[in-house]
């Protein structure tokens, strides 16, 4: 709850290695913030925890107003192994320009629909 917001990204960094239940409870309630960079770090952090309970909040997060938040849920759930995140995976591949990113989403669409 710091008023710096580098403080709350690397405090929610910092949250995304400690695995436990208020940790997860801590991260979830970080994706209503209202700064976009503290909800995709913690997308990410959840989607590295894997913990099930974020799967919910995360497909909320999906249809952030925000690319980045969006694209961090959608390769958390991937990351998770949720195939909801097919759809918005596939849109963000047509829309991405950088070349390691499309990548990395292709791996995650590679991961969700072995085939």
């Amino acid at each position: 709850k710091d008023e710096d917001k580098w403080v709350r990204m690397f405090a929610v960094d910092a949250l995304g290695r400690i695995e436990g239940p208020r940790t997860i409870e801590c991260l979830i309630g970080v994706l209503k913030d209202e700064e976009p960079g503290m909800k995709s770090r913690a997308a990410r952090s959840l989607g590295k925890l894997g913990d099930t309970r974020a799967v919910e909040p995360l497909f909320t997060a999906i249809s952030d107003k925000n690319e980045h938040v969006r694209k961090s849920a959608a390769l958390a759930l991937a990351e998770m192994g949720d195939t909801r995140a097919v759809p918005t995976l596939k849109d963000l591949l047509l829309q991405e320009k950088e070349k390691e990113v499309q990548a990395e989403i292709l791996k995650m669409l590679k991961k969700l629909s072995p085939q």
